[in-house]
């Protein structure tokens, strides 16, 4: 059927590795922007999400709420004043902390914008077929932002022990481990699609025979009152 071959060919345009290249370019740009657009915190006045209730120690009557404090803003985290604060445990001012962190921040950018293109191209390059003729066509371009993505994890998860900061050490670190993970896949990404086809093959060629064998089942074979078969 028609809608079966466009489901085909979607398939075989959408890859894995073309879905893993989107991840990562949300990641860098979302996560790079985030320098710029900081969030505000602010005391959350809103009882559905209160922290605690105090009650009446005798007629257990509510009292008041325990109001929090969160982050407001297109963002959440202030990365400004986080990463003043790494600095300043060193003696740095406040500008050299800025600089730093809108530095890393354009990299990132950068870095996201090269996964963008790499799964846009991946979209329209259907064979997926690699060459020598260009880096994109020797993957070497993947490979690359592969691996500067890899190092800023490194560079990442080295500052949080040194600075002791222990929850962004567990998720820089889960991070880092996702792109190993991301770039084995990338490296097995050729055998994966040979398999995708093979499953894509045996499917028509079963489907093929089914079809035959209904047709085979379907054709009547009689006898008339001669004894004669009728074909």
């Amino acid at each position: 059927m028609r809608y079966q071959k466009a489901v085909v060919m979607f398939d075989k345009r959408i890859q894995l590795v073309s879905i893993l290249l989107l991840f990562w370019a949300i990641v860098w740009i979302g996560n790079g922007f985030d320098k710029f657009f900081n969030g505000e915190m602010r005391h959350d006045t809103n009882i559905n999400i209160a922290k605690y209730a105090i009650l009446n120690a005798e007629t257990l009557e509510l009292e008041s709420y325990v109001m929090g404090f969160r982050n407001f803003g297109a963002f959440g985290s202030n990365r400004d004043q986080k990463m003043a604060s790494y600095f300043s445990q060193h003696g740095f001012s406040y500008e050299t902390s800025q600089f730093f962190l809108y530095l890393i921040s354009v990299y990132e950018i950068i870095l996201g914008f090269v996964f963008l293109w790499l799964f846009i191209r991946s979209i329209w390059d259907i064979n997926h077929a690699y060459n020598r003729r260009s880096l994109y066509g020797s993957r070497t371009i993947h490979r690359l932002a592969f691996k500067a993505s890899t190092l800023v994890w490194l560079v990442f998860v080295a500052a949080d022990i040194y600075h002791g900061d222990r929850f962004e050490h567990f998720e820089h670190s889960t991070f880092f481990i996702l792109q190993l993970m991301t770039y084995y896949l990338f490296i097995q990404s050729t055998r994966i699609e040979q398999e995708e086809h093979h499953q894509i093959v045996r499917a028509y060629s079963g489907e093929k025979n089914r079809r035959k064998s209904e047709d085979d089942s379907e054709e009547y074979k009689g006898e008339d009152r001669r004894g004669r078969n009728l074909v």
